[in-house]
Order: structure tokens, then C-alpha cells, then sequence
């Protein structure tokens, strides 16, 4: 949900306020209704605006820096390493490539295993490099987790859209039922009443705090005293 949303919910708790202090009595069925409605909007603005920060948490999960960690502190000495003293076992050399800089984290996922499983069969190398016994375990390890982070930023993703398509939906929804509201107001209240002056101002959705946006200075040059007076008609 963005500030401008949130201030337009905010306006939205305002008009309930107002109607619960001016109440028009007797209630009409449909004012009742709609009342019913607003916050039932609210309700699941909330609900959705929590859906689309758990989604969008799950989307970050730090891919990039793993990637990098497994790329530059894990595949890269492995393969300077392992690549020219292996150069005779068949389907090593190709096993033992390091996927560019640029590439996706799944890619870089794959990669790894398949580096870990090309060299799995030569522990005394590894052992005499200075590897722990432990090493291609922990290795395999990082190499699932970035893939599972990616497949769960998938699925985040997702969700993150549909609640995104699903607060906008929702806030069209309750925009047309204050407007069903407001006009129960004019009716009863009266469109020139003081009350309906209040309505206005309450269900006014307020401006961002914060610093103004810069406005752009103009191109044009001010003119030179001489160049005003001949601008000047004769």
C-alpha cells in the first residue's frame, strides 16, 4: 500500500467518525449498508496491505549478496584451484565452470551443485588445498538455500501482485460506497448545510508530509533593463 493509499484509508476512518457523530435519524437500510460496507473495505485493506509486506520481505531475502559470496568465496577458488590439477577426469572441466557475474541466482544455485558433484570423488585434493572435511557439505548446503530463496521470491512475487491488483480493486470498491454515503448526506443533512461543509472537510484526504517536490526553475532569463524598454511600445 503506498502514502497515497494510506492517506485515502485514513480518510476513509474520518467518514465513519462523522457519520457515528451526526447520525441521521432514522437510519436509512441503505446508509446502514454502506456503512457496513466502508469497513468492511477497511478490514481488508488492512489484510491485504500485511499480505503485500510479507510477500515483498520474502521477495528481497539478500539474493544478490549470496550470490556473490557463493560466486566469488566458494566457486571461484574452487575451480582456479580443482580446473587445471583435474584436467584428465572426463566432464570436470565443464562441471567446474563459473556462471558470469550478471547471471541469475538460480543459475549460479545449479552451477554449484554441479561444481560440488564434479569434484565430490577427489576429497584428497580438496583435503591438501586446506578444504575441511565438511567443506562440500557446507557448499551443497548454500548452493540449495539460494535455490530455495529463489523459488520462495517467485512465489512471493506473485503474491505480491495479486495483493497489489487486490488493494486497488478494494479502494475503488469503498471510493463508490463513500459516494453513495455522501450523497445520504446531502439528502438529509442538507448540500448547503454547515454539517456538509464538515462532511468535505473530513473526508478530504490530506497532503503528504514531507518535503515539497523542487519545482523546476524556469529556462528563461530575466531581461536587462534596456531590453524591457524595448519591449515597450512607442
Amino acid at each position: 500500500m503506498d502514502n497515497r493509499q494510506q492517506r485515502t484509508k485514513e480518510s476513509f476512518h474520518r467518514d465513519l467518525v462523522f457519520i457515528d457523530q451526526h447520525p441521521i435519524t432514522p437510519e436509512p437500510p441503505l446508509l446502514a449498508a454502506k456503512r457496513k460496507s466502508l469497513r468492511s473495505s477497511i478490514t481488508r485493506i488492512d489484510s491485504l496491505a500485511t499480505e503485500q509486506r510479507s510477500a515483498k520481505d520474502a521477495i528481497s531475502g539478500h539474493v544478490d549478496a549470496r550470490v556473490r559470496k557463493l560466486r566469488r568465496d566458494h566457486m571461484m577458488p574452487l575451480m582456479r584451484i580443482a580446473k587445471p590439477l583435474l584436467a584428465f577426469a572426463p566432464g570436470v572441466e565443464a562441471a567446474l565452470r563459473v556462471p558470469h557475474a550478471r547471471s541469475d541466482a538460480y543459475t549460479v544455485a545449479t552451477a554449484a551443485l554441479r561444481m560440488a558433484d564434479a569434484v565430490a570423488p577427489h576429497a584428497k585434493l580438496l583435503l591438501s588445498a586446506g578444504y575441511s572435511k565438511d567443506y562440500l557439505k557446507q557448499f551443497r548446503h548454500e548452493a540449495r538455500q539460494l535455490a530455495l530463496v529463489v523459488k520462495t521470491s517467485e512465489t512471493a512475487r506473485i503474491r505480491s501482485s495479486k495483493a497489489t491488483t487486490a488493494i486497488a480493486a478494494e479502494f475503488e470498491k469503498a471510493k463508490k460506497t463513500v459516494t453513495v454515503i455522501e450523497g445520504l448526506v446531502m439528502l438529509h443533512h442538507g448540500s448547503n448545510s454547515v454539517w456538509f461543509e464538515h462532511w468535505k472537510t473530513r473526508r478530504r484526504v490530506t497532503k503528504r508530509i514531507g518535503r515539497p517536490r523542487n519545482r523546476k526553475k524556469s529556462s528563461r532569463q530575466p531581461l536587462s533593463p534596456s531590453a524591457r524598454e524595448a519591449t515597450i511600445p512607442a
